[in-house]
Order: structure tokens, then C-alpha cells, then sequence
């Protein structure tokens, strides 16, 4: 994988993700909650399967001939989910050292998982762009998965094992 296709890659996202981030934030702030008392837990919404679903989403895609496609797409659901849940609580809780405690619970956790969306939304994308050519082409001279992929993988699946036990514990 070359520099160039990094950075295109990683721009591409990263306009995604703010896309979804921006919608979401408008979205969530035009959303009625109807929480009785305002209070919202630090539960609601963010769990271990939100912190995993992603990830494990763009390691799927990777796999298809359509992930060129579909993980750009899935890097920006994942901002709009982000700031959709984190608006609508932001809403429903009304004091200020609510929202501070809900910050400091989820963000190292948030902040973990969308890096290793990203790291695996780039891997994703070169390996499907290349099941791809080798669709219309009989060859191609890259491989499809080579060691840094699976070092990368495994790294990942360690940073959000990590991610989820401290989403747990907090």
C-alpha cells in the first residue's frame, strides 16, 4: 500500500465521518428525547457491541467486491451514530457534571474504536479495490493480505478488547 493511497484513503474518511458527525449533530439536537427527568445513564446507548460493530463491519467489507463502496459509507453511519447518541444525551441531561461524567466514562473508549475504525476502513478499502481489479483483471501484481495486514488486525483486536473492558469497568 502506497502513501498516496493512504492519504486519498484517510481523506476520504475523514470527510465521511465528518459528514455523518455533522448530520448527526443536527439530527440529534432536533430530537426529542422525552426522557421523564433528564437523566440518562451513561449505559444508554453505548455498549460493547457499539464499540465492536464497526470495526468488525469493515473487516466484512474488506472481503467484497463492494467495500469500495460500502466502507466509506460505513466510516460515516459510524459519525452519525456517534454524534446522533451523543447529542440526543447531551439534550436529556441537565446538569452540567452529568454530561462531564459521561465524557470522561466514554471518550477513551469512543476515541480507541473510531481510531481503529480507521486503521481498518484503509486496510478494508486496498484489499477490496484489489479483489476488485483482480475481478476484471485475471492478475495482479499486489497481494491481498500480507503479514502487515494481519499484524494490523491483530493490533486492532487487542486496542478494542482493550476499549471494551474499559467501557465495561468505567
Amino acid at each position: 500500500m502506497d502513501k498516496r493511497f493512504l492519504r486519498r484513503s484517510l481523506a476520504v474518511f475523514a470527510v465521511s465521518f465528518v459528514f455523518g458527525v455533522v448530520v448527526g449533530a443536527i439530527s440529534g439536537n432536533t430530537f426529542n428525547a422525552g426522557s421523564p427527568n433528564g437523566a440518562v445513564s451513561a449505559d444508554s446507548g453505548l455498549s460493547m457491541l457499539s464499540i465492536m460493530v464497526y470495526p468488525i463491519a469493515a473487516v466484512l467489507l474488506g472481503t467484497s467486491l463492494l467495500g469500495g463502496v460500502l466502507v466509506p459509507l460505513l466510516v460515516g453511519l459510524k459519525g452519525f451514530a456517534l454524534s446522533f447518541s451523543l447529542s440526543v444525551m447531551f439534550s436529556t441531561m441537565t446538569r452540567f457534571s452529568d454530561r462531564w461524567q459521561f465524557l470522561r466514562l466514554r471518550a477513551i473508549p469512543t476515541l480507541i474504536s473510531v481510531t481503529v475504525l480507521f486503521v481498518l476502513s484503509v486496510q478494508a478499502l486496498h484489499s477490496s479495490l484489489t479483489l476488485f481489479k483482480l475481478a476484471i483483471r485475471a492478475t495482479v501484481n499486489e497481494r491481498l493480505y500480507g503479514s502487515r495486514y494481519w499484524i494490523n488486525l491483530l493490533i486492532c483486536a487487542i486496542a478494542l478488547t482493550v476499549a471494551a473492558i474499559l467501557s465495561n469497568s468505567l
